[in-house]
């Protein structure tokens, strides 16, 4: 049985409330503010993953990354610091980046991604199957796991076309050794076709909403109940 993934994608506007991420981070994406952005958000997961430890709650976490992030060479050196000042495990922290934003100079970021990677951090491809890269350059990324687009995953029930191409990138992940994420589960029967189709993690409102960190400490107490 596969286990599950939360995700949480959202920031806290002072008159707007809980803003989605893919509401702002296009416009910030288009200036500097975001490596700014990215710095701010890695240190304060960090530092409430290293709060939650502190607690007796074990948990890993993930982050994704913009293809801004994937041209500094300086931010490996950087994360590599952060995890050493807040203590973590390595094999805790996980970046997630999209085939699109590797493309987009895929020299340069297999040298970032390779340096992450010799950390020990986790590494995931977002979004898998709506970008442009390759099988052949697949196969040379430092990756371990690929995130099934939820794009497929909320029409797989009706669409059999859908349904095959989250069966067919399931099985390719497995036959190269990487683990698989389906995003965008919403339903138990989505759920039980991924289960069939030995998918390894779920992600989505099925597992939970967006929580504040008060509420995922209830979440995940009421999980290991």
């Amino acid at each position: 049985m596969p286990t599950v993934s939360r995700r949480c994608c959202a920031g806290q506007h002072p008159e707007h409330g809980l803003l989605p991420c893919d509401m702002y981070i296009p416009l910030v994406e288009q200036t500097r503010h975001i490596i700014d952005l990215t710095h701010w958000t890695v240190e304060n997961v960090f530092s409430t993953q290293r709060e939650l430890m502190d607690k007796g709650v074990k948990v890993s976490i993930a982050v994704n990354l913009s293809a801004r992030v994937l041209d500094e060479d300086r931010f490996p050196l950087w994360v590599e610091r952060m995890i050493g000042q807040y203590g973590l495990d390595p094999a805790s922290v996980r970046f997630e980046v999209t085939e699109s934003a590797i493309m987009q100079d895929s020299e340069r970021a297999l040298q970032v991604l390779l340096q992450l990677a010799a950390i020990g951090v986790g590494l995931s491809i977002n979004d898998f199957g709506v970008g442009h890269s390759s099988l052949a350059y697949l196969s040379r990324l430092p990756v371990d796991e690929l995130k099934v687009d939820k794009s497929f995953v909320v029409k797989m029930i009706k669409w059999e076309g859908d349904r095959a191409i989250v069966r067919a990138t399931i099985n390719l992940a497995h036959d190269l050794g990487l683990s698989v994420v389906a995003e965008g589960v919403e339903d138990m029967d989505q759920a039980a076709m991924l289960r069939e189709m030995e998918c390894d993690m779920l992600q989505g409102y099925y597992i939970s909403h967006p929580l504040s960190e008060e509420q995922l400490q209830q979440w995940i107490s009421s999980q290991a109940a």
